[in-house]
Formats: C-alpha cells, sequence, structure tokens
C-alpha cells in the first residue's frame, strides 16, 4: 500500500479548513494495518493543526472510489475500522464527508457505520456520484449505485 498516495491533505487556507484526500484505490488488504493507521492518523493531526493555525477547527474529507475498485482489493473491515477510529478520534472535527461514486458494497460499510451517527454528522456526509450531490439518507433508501461511473482522481 502506497501511503502517501492513499491518506494525503491540502493545507488549510484563511476561508476552507484543511482537505484531506482518501483513494479507495490505494488501499490494498494487509496483514498489518497499524503502519497505514499511524499514517492516517499523522495526516489527520497536522491537518487539524493547520487548520487551527488557519482559525479552522475542523477539517474535510475526500473519499474517493475509483471504478477499479471492488471488494477483492479493498478491505471493508478495514474501511470500517478507519472510519469507525477516527469519528472516535477526532470528534466534531469533520465539516463535511465527500463520498465520490461509492460502489454497492459501500452500503454495508454505511449501514454498519450509520447506528454510531448522529443526526448532525449523517447531515455533514455528502455522497457524489457522478454530477449528483445527495445525502445519505437519500443514497441509503433510493440510489442503485452503478459501479461502471467514475470520476476524476484527485
Amino acid at each position: 500500500m502506497n501511503l502517501q498516495k492513499f491518506v494525503y491533505f491540502q493545507s488549510a487556507t484563511e476561508n476552507n479548513p484543511s482537505q484531506i484526500f482518501i483513494n479507495a484505490a490505494e488501499s490494498k488488504k494487509e496483514k498489518d494495518y497499524t503502519p497505514a493507521m499511524t499514517h492516517i492518523i499523522k495526516v489527520i493531526t497536522t491537518a487539524l493543526l493547520l487548520s487551527q493555525q488557519k482559525g479552522h477547527d475542523n477539517f474535510d474529507v475526500h473519499l474517493n472510489f475509483p471504478p477499479e475498485v471492488n471488494k477483492k482489493n479493498l478491505d471493508v473491515r478495514f474501511m470500517f475500522h478507519l472510519s469507525k477510529t477516527l469519528l472516535q478520534m477526532f470528534p466534531n472535527k469533520l465539516r463535511f464527508w465527500y463520498i465520490y461514486n461509492p460502489p454497492r458494497f459501500f452500503k454495508i460499510i454505511w449501514t454498519t457505520l450509520k447506528p454510531m451517527c448522529d443526526k448532525e454528522l449523517k447531515q455533514k456526509v455528502k455522497i457524489i456520484k457522478g454530477q449528483e450531490n445527495i445525502g445519505v439518507d437519500e443514497f441509503n433508501d433510493n440510489i442503485n449505485i452503478d459501479e461502471s461511473e467514475n470520476m476524476n482522481q484527485f
């Protein structure tokens, strides 16, 4: 797993907090996720500190699912564990969580995470499929995800 391509950030500006990018295509099944978790926590901590230096106390997360991502090359349990850990370690620091072109199996992750999310957090999650920007409830209830659509890389 190339950690620098998997999770990275863009520093905050005066108008916006730091932007954290997660490229699901770089997430590969591993025997030991300790280096990945260490890298991710370091990236988010650094991004948050840089946001705070610019007067923001939060950050945005952009999770991209390129078309080559599927259940065979992505560890769904790791993605769930990662999401759960970040929500616990950085409570109330997420401004928005953008999820681009989630594949069908993302519903498994979301169904498991949803009970841990309060209404405020659910409103911060934006599913972006093609040109659509929808909330998580509409995604969960009404959207049939087509894995063939994609978006440009970050």
